[in-house]
């Protein structure tokens, strides 16, 4: 189980000193240096867990003045009110298509006419400020007492695990989507079988002839990417080729744009002694940025190096665009994923939560193709 992080101890440490009566409604939380000497922590964790608890409504905090207690130990938990809503919580780095499609079979499955559907969109930026900012999104949905469910399009791994315990103790059903709950925080969750939907991907290109097969990866601490990783190994390991390191390239975003970062992911692929004759990216937007830089670069696709995508963008555009992906199906997600939460809110947390792992089947669309039209 993960260790808890320091500001969610220490707040709900204040927090069950608030409810055993330790500090009464109305009065002031002793100074930032006395609690933490109290604790054993920095001044700055105990200042990250008071804006915490200012945040779920336990505490009042003012510029230049000492928190005061308006939750004590005789209030009633927060009751949802009747016009509630349900959040649709998505990290928009990938791209808006994801969140659109998701939207999407959300809204066909939901039912209740008297439930809201909230957007909720985490700040783009750098991850490190994504997770701060997904963290402070979850702090505030569950201190919104209309808030009666959440699907989550998760980023933070093992770091926000505390925010998710949060909405937890509110009372709030989640589900989360594409991506698995983190370690140690069990919870329904609709996605893809990412581990087999790349290994046939990868397969696909083996069958083509392909044995320098380079993987174009992202820095994502989370279970799909994992998943796909262990797919291209896998499929790799069936056909008996050697798993080669070199050609496994991580799409390092830092001090770079995207653009930048991708090309020179496939500099680095194609100065190999052995360079690659196929790539398989983890994501469409690194497998469509792979097929315009190497177009840019001259290359011909798929007479020169294939290309194989995982996500299927272009199936919502006419044509389906000419990029070969594992589609996934994220409007089927969504509509399952809002099911399941509205058995959920009206049924109460269940015995054991539930996984529901669809096939993402590969669309051939032109950008792979034999060895021996390269070689031609």
């Amino acid at each position: 189980m993960p260790e808890v992080p320091l500001p969610v101890r220490v707040a709900a440490d204040l927090r069950q000193k608030i409810e055993d009566g330790l500090y009464q409604t109305g009065q002031k939380l002793p100074s930032e240096r006395d609690l933490a000497d109290q604790a054993g922590v920095s001044r700055q964790v105990v200042r990250q867990a008071i804006a915490d608890l200012c945040r779920l409504g336990v505490l009042d905090c003012q510029p230049r003045c000492r928190p005061i207690v308006i939750t004590g130990a005789s209030a009633k938990p927060i009751k949802r009110k009747r016009d509630a809503k349900i959040y649709l919580a998505v990290f928009p780095h990938v791209s808006d298509i994801i969140a659109s499609q998701l939207l999407k079979g959300v809204q066909q499955g939901l039912t209740d006419p008297d439930v809201d559907l909230a957007m909720s969109p985490v700040p783009v930026g750098r991850m490190s400020s994504g997770h701060e900012s997904e963290r402070q999104q979850l702090l505030s949905i569950a201190s919104d007492p209309h808030a009666s469910g959440l699907i989550l399009w998760y980023i933070g791994a093992e770091r926000n695990i505390g925010a998710l315990q949060v909405v937890r103790d509110a009372k709030i059903p989640m589900v989360f989507v594409d991506r698995e709950p983190p370690k140690g925080f069990d919870a329904d969750y609709v996605g893809t079988d990412n581990h087999e939907s790349a290994r046939l991907a990868v397969q696909h290109l083996i069958s083509l002839g392909h044995r320098r097969i380079a993987m174009l990866t992202n820095e994502e601490p989370v279970s799909s990417v994992e998943e796909r990783e262990s797919g291209y190994h896998a499929a790799l390991t069936d056909a008996g080729i050697d798993i080669d390191p070199d050609l496994m390239i991580t799409v390092y975003l830092e001090g770079q744009s995207f653009e930048q970062a991708v090309r020179s992911a496939i500099e680095t692929a194609l100065a190999l002694p052995d360079s690659p004759t196929a790539i398989f990216a983890v994501n469409d937007q690194i497998a469509l940025r792979t097929h315009s830089t190497l177009l840019e670069m001259g290359v011909a696709i798929p007479g020169q190096i294939s290309v194989v995508g995982f996500d299927g963008w272009l199936r919502s555009i006419p044509g389906g665009g000419n990029l070969t992906s594992a589609a996934q199906q994220f409007e089927r997600i969504g509509h399952l994923a809002v099911k399941t939460l509205q058995e959920r809110i009206h049924f109460g947390t269940p015995k054991s939560y539930r996984h529901v792992i669809l096939e993402a089947p590969l669309l051939l669309k032109g950008s792979t193709g034999p060895v021996r039209a390269q070689q031609g």
